[in-house]
């Protein structure tokens, strides 16, 4: 018999669900069925899952992660010097965060000017406008409307804020969940449980350490949790690292009581594979437990490196997600239109592709002479 060690219930058929022990919206794969009831993972999933989610959404969606549903959520950013906000989407494609209507006054009467996202949207604004302004024909505006696409001369900021009250237990849970998975024992985290339960974050610290747990390859973005159980001293921790930026300890117990366990769990977000890592370095039991951010004084410039690395290797990926696009684009714009399948690419075909390549090309291209 299986018990969710949140609510002590039975897990049966009726209330089954795969529990994700990193969670699927940062891209964890590892999953399981034998840990927490279909109510508890819900309650969890709208509450402090959803936070963190949220607060590592940037990272997610820049790195272009791969989710069981769905493509990770647009992040809110800001051009600082104009003040304008953009959600740029997992490809990097930035689209305004509202659109803008202006209403000014000329001899004729008002002037209207609106940008609009879309068409839809377009015709939204004007239904509204047209029951102050009668006149308005709304298809005839619809009709000479103009798609303007603009470079944005400026890197757009956000402003990240990890951690806090309402996500830190998300990330006692995935060390609870980890643990529970790897030996069936709940009662050694006991104590933690009810802290979960009452969404208390004192288990759980951020942290920057200052050597790596395992060693990293160039090319490698990966999340990964680092246990250790010691019967002499009592204690049983978890490190959680996720993106290879952002870290935390969590103290699980203090007086574990269980045989000397250590695990390390490394997963590779880009490959999608679990990979066998060896630990290198391992805090001792007084520092891990003696530790409270941010009196310990952490050096931030390990955190600034580790990001410059992450936001390297999404750079590189995002390039190389368009490249393949626009030429995919621009084959389906000209040879698949002009040429029968199976038949030879003639010469007027592989011009006009080249054409259409170049045209798509050419804004990028003038971005980086400028």
């Amino acid at each position: 018999m299986v018990i969710c060690y949140m609510c002590n219930k039975e897990i049966d058929k009726e209330n089954t669900t795969s529990e994700h022990i990193l969670l699927n919206s940062i891209g964890g794969r590892l999953k399981s069925t034998k840990l927490i009831c279909k109510s508890c993972n819900s309650k969890f999933g709208n509450t402090i899952d959803s936070q963190l989610s949220e607060q590592l959404n940037f990272f997610a969606n820049v790195l272009m992660i791969k989710r069981d549903r769905g493509t990770p959520p647009p992040v809110l950013m800001e051009n600082e010097s104009t003040g304008e906000k953009f959600y740029v989407n997992h490809q990097g494609k930035p689209r305004a965060a509202k659109p803008i209507v202006e209403q000014n006054k000329v001899e004729e009467g008002i002037q209207l000017n609106i940008h609009a996202r879309d068409m839809q949207e377009a015709r939204q604004i004007l239904t509204g406008l047209k029951r102050k302004y009668q006149n308005i024909d709304t298809e005839e505006v619809l009709g000479s409307a103009k798609v303007i696409q603009k470079p944005i001369d400026e890197y757009l900021t956000i402003k990240l804020v990890i951690g806090g009250n309402e996500s830190l237990p998300a990330l006692l849970k995935m060390a609870i969940n980890y643990y529970v998975e790897q030996t069936g024992d709940i009662k050694s985290v006991e104590d933690a449980i009810e802290d979960l339960k009452n969404n208390d974050p004192a288990r759980v610290d951020s942290i920057i350490l200052e050597e790596r747990l395992f060693a990293l390859e160039s090319k490698e973005v990966t999340h990964s949790i680092f246990i250790n159980g010691d019967k002499e001293s009592g204690r049983l921790y978890a490190i959680i690292e996720l993106y290879n930026v952002v870290q935390f300890i969590v103290r699980l117990s203090s007086k574990y009581n269980g045989e000397d366990f250590e695990d390390l769990y490394v997963y590779d977000l880009l490959d999608g594979t679990e990979k066998s890592k060896i630990p290198i370095n391992i805090p001792d039991f007084d520092y891990i437990f003696g530790f409270s951010f941010p009196s310990s004084t952490p050096d931030f410039a390990i955190m600034q490196k580790a990001i410059e690395r992450c936001l390297g290797i999404a750079t590189q990926r995002q390039r190389s997600y368009f490249q393949n696009k626009i030429i995919k684009d621009s084959w389906t714009a000209t040879i698949d239109k002009m040429i029968p399948k199976g038949s030879i690419i003639t010469e007027e075909a592989t011009e006009a592709f080249t054409n259409e390549l170049m045209s798509k090309l050419q804004p990028y291209i003038m971005r980086i002479m400028e």
